[in-house]
């Protein structure tokens, strides 16, 4: 019986802990800088700095595809 408990109790920490780091895993916001700013909504332009080459390039657990505002969101906006 108490072997059962103490399994249900670790269960539900290590559920919780999964579900807080799922919550709190979220896409970095765009910016609202010079930089940022005039590209916005244009995925094209993102990559010039943020493909493969460029002078940020996204991370390899980055998922593949250029479809940037799919996730990314500016700074205050309401999703």
């Amino acid at each position: 019986m108490r072997r059962g408990l103490v399994l249900i109790i670790f269960l539900a920490v290590f559920l919780g802990l999964v579900l807080l780091v799922a919550v709190r895993r979220q896409p970095p916001e765009i910016p609202r800088d010079d930089v940022h700013v005039p590209v916005r909504g244009d995925a094209a332009a993102c990559m010039t700095c943020h493909g493969f080459d460029g002078a940020a390039p996204r991370g390899p657990n980055h998922p593949f595809g250029h479809e940037c505002r799919s996730c990314h969101y500016e700074v205050g906006e309401v999703r």
